[in-house]
């Protein structure tokens, strides 16, 4: 971009709001829909990016996904060739008893309950530059290493 001039970034949100994905828990077929919205559709130039994992459980039953390090997600942004310029990790164990540590390996999310885990992106490579705007890029996310396919 040349000096004085304003870019703009869109996101494409892969994972469209409640798209289903199959989760297998304790040996049954369970279902978690997911969302993954930003807070705004496209950002100027060095704006930061505002993004919401959103896991709901629509059945009856509370789903437990159990990890052998902790409970780790992986938020990754591609751009439209499909190169990563983004790839955060972050945990979201559920808290032990005294609610002080993420560290009980396991993320349980109740009958019809949800959870909302937030990051932000400053519009940045790996190397710590800025991405080129204007242009568009693919949020996605998944679990890491669970004990069991999700």
């Amino acid at each position: 971009m040349r000096p004085g001039k304003t870019g703009c970034l869109a996101i494409i949100i892969v994972l469209l709001v409640f798209f289903p994905v199959l989760a297998k828990v304790h040996g049954e077929s369970s279902l978690f829909q997911t969302a993954l919205p930003t807070d705004k559709s496209s950002y100027k130039l060095g704006e930061t990016v505002e993004i919401m994992l959103v896991l709901y459980n629509p059945t009856s039953q509370r789903i437990a996904v159990h990890f052998p390090n902790g409970c780790w997600f992986s938020f990754i942004i591609r751009d439209l060739s499909g190169n990563v310029v983004h790839n955060q990790t972050m945990s979201d164990c559920d808290p032990t008893i005294n609610g002080l540590e993420n560290v009980t390996n396991v993320m349980t999310v109740d009958a019809g309950g949800g959870r909302w885990i937030g990051m932000q992106w400053n519009q940045q490579d790996p190397s710590g530059k800025q991405v080129p705007v204007p242009a568009d890029y693919v949020l996605s996310w998944g679990f890491k290493n669970p004990d069991q396919p999700i």
